[in-house]
């Protein structure tokens, strides 16, 4: 019989396993049971977890080592494995303070473990199962560390930056490839990139530029941008990203770890609009706009969808004029028309003179996209270019937010926030 014994401290292993927690362990062999899987070597304890196409690792210190048939792990040597099953986890978390000892044997093809705090109380040994089953991912991240220097983050500006990307994210129902993913571009990919971060579902599109950004290459799949979102933000500080040919890892300040196999597609060309065919720039409120479609929503049917958006400017001040967010008798809750309008419109001084109104049918869910909120910021660009194609008027939407700035330790890193959608989407 094997047997190995130790003990933590409770806010180690708490924070380790909300780190590690980010991946729910898939399940092994046929009886459907899943675990963390626990490496011990020495008077260090790596905790992992793996789903299908995910692996998380956190790393602590272990007291009161002991053990039978494991002096190579005792002196460092080598490890030794077992998995706690997942359903028992939870009860980790009544444990705020003191230290939690670990018992796991082996006998045969038994295995079993025991979890308890300081508090006084019985010894609670749970069935487990052959750790062989699953496995740890240094090896893996090792090898992908050999082949890159990796890239250095803010994690409060890359939280930002993929949180917004999530409005833009392609799916099977949009027009462009849903393999296509969330992309920073450095020079290498393409110069005139270099700073963005890029993603598009075919339709509406965001360019987020940030210096933080400069120099540094990314592509990360939407279907992994939740649980990497979880992971920064238990990460603060910095992280570091390595991209590998298949594997790419995440690694925080505290040598933990989120991996994630490299699937779908990346971009070879980037664009952005600079601008200087748009007829109106206008200054708004997010707030305003968002009370307006809020409003809207309340009057709408469920099958509508479509809205006007209405400026016009007259009188001799410069600035100013009225926009207006407008539903139509048709399709609406009563009769006559619908209308909301929004206050406190400041247009740019370089907007021609004879550009005096536009009218434009809308989506208001593709308009609402492009006015999502950013924190720190309440007032937003909007500049409209309307274009004659094919014999037929085209309008071009955009939104630029270029006051964001976030905080990074000492260091506050800027952004400038485009976010883009045509007329009839």
């Amino acid at each position: 019989m094997k047997k190995i014994h130790f003990t933590v401290k409770c806010e180690d292993l708490l924070q380790a396993m909300s780190v590690v927690s980010v991946v729910q362990p898939r399940p092994v062999g046929n009886a459907e049971t899943s675990g963390y899987l626990f490496l011990v070597k020495g008077n260090n304890c790596s905790i992992y977890s793996r789903d299908s196409n995910h692996v998380t690792r956190a790393q602590l210190t272990v007291d009161n080592l002991s053990g039978e048939g494991l002096d190579d792990v005792i002196s460092g040597k080598a490890g030794t494995m077992f998995a706690f099953p997942t359903k028992h986890t939870s009860g980790f978390s009544f444990f705020k303070s003191g230290n939690i000892t670990f018992d796991a044997t082996q006998d045969g093809n038994v295995f079993r473990v025991s979890a308890v705090g300081d508090r006084k109380g019985a010894t609670a040994w749970r069935d487990s199962f052959d750790p062989r089953q699953t496995r740890p991912c240094d090896k893996e991240f090792d090898e992908v560390r050999k082949n890159t220097d990796g890239c250095s983050f803010p994690t409060s500006v890359l939280i930002n930056a993929l949180s917004m990307a999530k409005e833009f994210i392609p799916t099977d129902k949009d027009g462009v490839d849903p393999r296509y993913s969330v992309q920073i571009f450095d020079q290498k990919v393409h110069k005139d990139g270099d700073g963005y971060m890029f993603c598009t579902n075919g339709v509406q599109t965001l360019h987020y530029y940030s210096d933080a950004f400069k120099g540094k290459a990314l592509s990360v799949h939407g279907s992994h941008l939740d649980l990497l979102q979880k992971f920064l933000a238990r990460s603060p500080g910095k992280v570091k990203i390595y991209e590998g040919a298949t594997l790419t890892f995440a690694e925080n300040a505290s040598g933990q770890l989120f991996g994630w196999n490299k699937v779908g597609k990346s971009f070879q060309n980037f664009g952005y609009y600079d601008g200087s065919e748009d007829q109106f720039n206008l200054t708004v409120g997010y707030k305003d706009v968002l009370e307006a479609l809020d409003y809207l929503q309340t009057q709408m049917d469920d099958k509508d969808r479509k809205i006007l958006m209405i400026y016009k400017h007259t009188g001799t001040d410069p600035s100013g004029g009225t926009l207006q967010f407008q539903l139509a008798e048709e399709g609406s809750k009563g009769n006559g028309i619908t209308t909301w309008e929004v206050p406190n419109i400041r247009r740019a001084a370089t907007m021609s003179p004879d550009k005096t109104d536009f009218s434009l049918n809308v989506s208001i869910d593709s308009v609402r996209s492009i006015f999502k909120p950013i924190a720190g910021s309440n007032q937003v660009k909007l500049c409209i270019s309307i274009l004659e194609k094919n014999r037929r008027e085209q309008a071009y939407i955009r939104t630029i937010d270029d006051g964001v700035e976030l905080v990074d330790g000492d260091t506050t890193c800027k952004a400038i926030i485009t976010r883009y959608t045509p007329k009839y989407s």
